[in-house]
């Protein structure tokens, strides 16, 4: 276990940088026409897509409204390890009502997670928590901590702050 983590950041390095076309190349699969959301705003286009859709219904059943509304303030898609990952909270209720997609773009795997009242329900195919796509694993991680490391580093945390490199 570590005793402290050493995070470095620089700052002012502007907007999301979009992956790369060696991530794009890496990431072929069943759904990787979804690649082209990675790192936008467009998080809609991958919950309705088709495939998406079917199994995100097929998964969640009649909780799949409560995943839309606990996804209803979102920000970008992020990818990890070729899913998609889209989190988010209900509107004014952030810690208290909040969800997760994943979309693996390989494999066609789509998983979810719900926090409500204080319980996480997971939503997947496979063989148990391990098999859990690692970013819904990490959320896990997050809500268990009650979000505090989105807003405070854990102790024993040291950060070395850089100015930005001039060009």
């Amino acid at each position: 276990m570590f005793k402290s983590v050493v995070v470095v950041f620089v700052a002012g390095l502007g907007t999301m940088p979009m992956p790369s076309a060696f991530a794009q190349q890496a990431c072929e699969g069943k759904l990787s026409r979804l690649f082209e959301h990675a790192g936008g705003y467009d998080t809609d286009a991958i919950l309705d897509d088709p495939l998406v859709a079917v199994e995100l219904r097929r998964l969640l059943g009649s909780e799949l409204e409560h995943l839309r509304e606990n996804l209803g303030v979102r920000g970008g898609a992020d990818l990890k390890s070729c899913d998609l990952v889209i989190e988010g909270n209900a509107n004014h209720r952030g810690t208290e009502e909040n969800g997760i997609v994943t979309v693996n773009l390989v494999s066609g795997a789509v998983a979810a997670g719900i926090l409500s009242a204080g319980r996480i329900t997971l939503y997947a195919v496979g063989d148990g928590y391990f098999s859990m796509p690692l970013a819904i694993r990490d959320w896990i991680a997050v809500v268990a901590a009650g979000f505090n490391y989105r807003f405070e580093p854990p102790a024993g945390t040291q950060l070395e702050m850089a100015e930005p490199a001039t060009p």
